[in-house]
């Protein structure tokens, strides 16, 4: 599909390598820029937007690279695409720039409307900042969803020094529960979100209870699960090393 003006259509921040190190900022995004009509001053407008105005006129190869995301984030936005894809934008930020750029990103979705593409694996971020996931595994689609579907049911984690008697008062109660042995023998899962009825029933039948807290299938531990099948297992890993053949002419000689 030929586009007559991509930075209008689609933004991408794919590497923060993408300028000449010699260049200012500021002229590598007006030089970007030219190649749309964009008027100059939307370099500056963007510098002062992504946080690095003071920037502008020192070289890029000089970047730290959180700035080189930055740079490249305004570049991505020169031309006010409805559509942006960024492959790893927290990497090379520090926990500050982590907490801007998942808020900046938010008000591009949100309040602006736009569609914004994030790869990466740094999943744990991932889930702070998304609302859809696409888990892709060897080149094939294995899981799309919410975020809250891609979380599964919500339950709560509860810990008792007697869990077979917490259990059947729960049952008592209406609610489900059954042993987590990967979490501990004290450890049991109740298929509720209501954390304080569970603490409720423990009081109101005598249970000591030394934990109480919600429980869900955070990101990561889900990615692993459904990528270690042999189907869908990284073929890069664990891949035993096969020696290029050697000719036996060339090996007399």
């Amino acid at each position: 599909m030929d586009l007559p003006a991509p930075l209008r259509t689609v933004g991408a921040a794919l590497e923060a390598t993408g300028f000449h190190p010699g260049r200012s900022g500021r002229d590598h995004l007006r030089s970007l820029a030219a190649t749309h009509r964009i008027p100059d001053a939307r370099a500056d407008e963007l510098l002062e937007l992504v946080g690095i105005p003071a920037a502008a006129r020192k070289r890029a190869g000089g970047y730290s690279m959180g700035m080189r995301q930055r740079l490249q984030l305004a570049a991505a936005l020169l031309g006010d695409p409805q559509v942006l894809l960024l492959d790893e934008p927290a990497n090379g930020l520090d926990p500050e720039g982590i907490r801007w750029m998942r808020g900046f990103l938010r008000h591009l979705a949100h309040d602006q409307g736009k569609t914004v593409l994030i790869s990466s694996h740094l999943l744990a971020e991932v889930e702070q900042t998304v609302e859809d996931v696409v888990i892709i595994a060897n080149g094939h689609l294995v899981r799309e969803g919410t975020m809250d579907a891609l979380h599964g049911e919500p339950a709560a984690l509860v810990r008792s020094p007697e869990p077979e008697l917490l259990v059947r008062a729960l049952d008592r109660a209406g609610l489900a529960a059954s042993p987590l042995p990967e979490q501990g023998p004290d450890a049991l899962q109740v298929r509720t979100p209501e954390l304080a009825r569970v603490g409720e029933v423990a009081l109101a039948t005598g249970r000591p209870v030394h934990e109480l807290r919600g429980m869900r299938t955070d990101l990561e531990r889900l990615f692993l699960e459904l990528t270690d099948t042999p189907e869908h297992r990284n073929r890069n890993l664990g891949a035993p090393h096969t020696p290029a053949p050697t000719n036996p002419e060339e090996t007399s000689r």
